[in-house]
């Protein structure tokens, strides 16, 4: 391809070699410490240290890191091409696949959690480009500036020229990012884990106790114990008796803990991030319908992001590659056509077409993955009988709606299937 004609980088100096960047602080985190992180940041200095920190933290947690993760990865695995004049230009091609252009997407995705992303874009050699993100405790957006020093209310305005050529910012001013909310069931659940572990090296091993007649047998009763390992002992007079009282049952401490953890932390944790529950975790008490259903809340927020990271890129990302020499001016990023209609609407826009024109029943087998029957197979559902032959009860009986089909489905899983043949098929 021809000479890329970049412009300069400004002669200020690349902006994140600027930072004076200090260790993450690791200390014990508790709902005083999260409270006080939010208002250092909502201050009138904007100091965002203790808050990214407590964060940076907070993403150690498995069950947080895997919900970010889906939401991450709903963006960096869906493929973009780049079309200009109805053209895709297949010079970005290597732009697109590279690692660099993956972080990009990334940073964009994860305004969402951090609530703001700062990324530093320098021109490399040919098709290359590095994406740097700027380090968010150094970062202040309601100033608009990129600091030395984590307390300083003084930096380089990276919203102005000649930085806002290669700066790429997303994300609001005020916004603290959806693990602000995700932070404190965190801090709760690890509160839970510890009170859950001392339950156990309380109760979890049989407690051992045993009497002595006088203080010579208790010696030996005493270093018999502490030689049987680490489990609790108690040694006492013969007419000592030694009551542990504990919660038994169903309702016991050891229901209460892993409740509390995950039913409560963790599906809190997945409500924030996810919009739902079931498609983390499973559930003894719901339906495949109720499952589409969440399935299909989490695809309205997946489908939302990445029209927001759409956005961004050809709002931003298009100008910034630009002024790095690459041809994108006059072109924007776009998806390829995927099918993101949840089960519930494809449903809904299969009934619709049905009733226009006439379906190959290959069609319905293939789109719901149903096996076809062979010859000969029992099956079930299907063509239902012409209006003569049904009783004359059902007759009269009014027809559900593919909507009334769906909420009907919350409370009777097992005529799913039945009533979606129903519907497909009558």
């Amino acid at each position: 391809m021809a000479e890329r004609n970049a412009k300069k980088t400004p002669s200020e100096g690349i902006l994140i070699q600027t930072l004076d960047i200090k260790q993450i602080n690791r200390s014990n985190v508790d709902i005083k410490r999260w409270r006080d992180a939010l208002k250092a940041a909502e201050g009138t200095t904007e100091n965002r240290k203790l808050l990214y920190e407590l964060y940076d933290d907070m993403i150690l947690d498995g069950h947080l890191r895997s919900v970010m993760n889906k939401r991450i990865m709903s963006i960096t695995n869906t493929d973009l091409v780049f079309m200009k004049d109805g053209k895709e230009v297949e010079e970005m091609w290597p732009v697109i696949n590279s690692k660099e252009f993956k972080k990009v997407l990334r940073y964009i995705i994860e305004a969402k959690l951090y609530g703001h992303s700062t990324v530093e874009f320098t021109a490399g050699n040919e098709m290359d480009f590095t994406a740097d993100l700027i380090d968010r405790r150094h970062v202040k957006p309601r100033m608009g500036l990129v600091v030395k020093s984590t307390g300083d209310t003084t930096g380089e305005a990276f919203r102005e020229p000649p930085y806002n050529n290669f700066v790429l910012e997303v994300g609001g001013k005020k916004d603290f990012g959806l693990l602000l909310q995700a932070s404190q069931y965190v801090i709760y659940k690890r509160g839970a884990l510890g009170d859950y572990a001392d339950y156990l090296q309380l109760f979890g091993v049989p407690f051992r106790h045993a009497k002595y007649e006088n203080p010579e047998s208790r010696k030996v009763i005493d270093e018999a114990m502490a030689n049987m390992g680490s489990a609790g002992w108690a040694s006492t007079p013969k007419d000592v008796e030694i009551n542990i009282l504990r919660a038994e049952g169903a309702t016991g401490a050891n229901l209460i803990f892993k409740g509390f953890i995950k039913d409560v932390c963790n599906d809190e944790i997945s409500v924030t991030i996810l919009g739902q529950t079931m498609t983390t975790s499973d559930s003894k008490n719901s339906g495949f319908a109720q499952g589409v259903v969440h399935a299909g809340v989490e695809s309205q927020i997946h489908a939302d992001d990445r029209r927001d990271t759409l956005a961004v890129l050809n709002s931003d990302v298009v100008r910034i590659l630009a002024n790095l020499g690459f041809p994108t001016e006059g072109g924007e990023f776009i998806y390829p056509d995927i099918d993101t209609l949840s089960l519930k609407d494809r449903i809904d826009i299969d009934t619709k077409a049905a009733g226009l024109v006439e379906l190959p029943k290959r069609y319905i087998y293939d789109k719901y993955s149903i096996p076809m029957p062979e010859g000969g197979e029992e099956t079930t559902g299907g063509q239902q009988p012409s209006e003569s032959q049904k009783p004359e009860a059902q007759k009269k009986a009014k027809k559900l709606s593919h909507h009334d089909i769906i909420e009907a489905e919350l409370v009777d899983e097992k005529g799913f299937w039945k009533k979606l043949g129903e519907l497909l098929f009558s």
